[in-house]
């Protein structure tokens, strides 16, 4: 039996369906970290987007790159143009300097951790 006449699709139209579906759940996810990083911040995503380096936005900002690279496949290219057109190395610069507060910092990785319940 032929699965995609099961499914009333043909391979191509399923192809297509599979194909936004990730890109759905891609965006979801994205929005999803956002809102919730922001949210726990009292921030707004725009202040996240300017070159502000004030540790009110900067927090924020870095643990927003960190778990987009924890749970999205984008590239860090892709992630530094969401935030202002920062760069690759400001990129690898937030996800090691999360992954050492987490390491080291025992109330920060529990906010971290609340936020990824949320997400």
């Amino acid at each position: 039996m032929n699965p995609y006449i099961a499914v009333g699709l043909n391979p191509i139209k399923l192809r297509e369906w599979i194909i936004k579906s990730k890109y759905i759940n891609v965006v979801h996810k994205q929005h999803n970290i956002i809102a919730a990083v922001c949210e726990y911040y009292k921030v707004e995503y725009y202040d996240l987007t300017t070159k502000s380096r004030k540790r009110e936005f900067a927090e924020p900002r870095m643990i927003i790159i960190w778990l987009l690279r924890k749970y999205t496949n984008l590239s860090l290219k892709t992630i530094g143009a969401m935030f202002g057109n920062r760069d690759h190395s400001t990129m690898i610069y937030s996800v090691e300097a999360i992954k050492n507060l987490i390491d080291t910092d025992y109330k920060f990785s529990q906010r971290v951790r609340q936020i990824e319940r949320t997400i």
